[in-house]
C-alpha cells in the first residue's frame, strides 16, 4: 500500500499553514459521514472538530493523521482528498 504524502511535498510544511485540518475535517465529513470522524477520531484521541478555519495546523495532529487515513480511505479517496487540499491552497502564516 503506497503511503500518502502531505500535498505540501515537503516535510514540516503544515506547521507553516492553517486550516488544513479543518478543511480535512469538513472534506471527510461530507464525503465519509459523521461515523467516520467519530472513528478518526477515537483513533487519534483527538478532537478533530475543534480545529477552526484559522488555527494553526499542528505537524504532530498530520502526522497521526495521515497514516490513519492511508488504512481508512480507499486510493481513490485519498487522492480526491489530497486534490481537494492543493485546490484549496496552502494558508500559510
Amino acid at each position: 500500500m503506497q503511503a500518502v504524502v502531505p500535498p505540501s511535498g515537503r516535510a514540516g510544511a503544515e506547521s507553516d499553514t492553517f486550516g488544513r485540518i479543518h478543511r480535512m475535517v469538513e472534506w471527510l465529513d461530507d464525503k465519509k459521514g459523521g461515523f467516520f470522524i467519530s472513528r478518526l477520531i477515537m483513533q487519534l484521541g483527538l478532537n478533530l472538530r475543534s480545529f477552526a478555519a484559522d488555527t494553526r495546523d499542528d505537524p504532530r495532529v498530520l502526522s497521526k493523521m495521515w497514516p490513519l487515513l492511508d488504512v481508512m480511505l480507499t486510493p481513490e479517496e485519498r487522492e480526491a482528498l489530497l486534490r481537494a487540499l492543493r485546490e484549496a491552497g496552502p494558508q500559510g502564516g
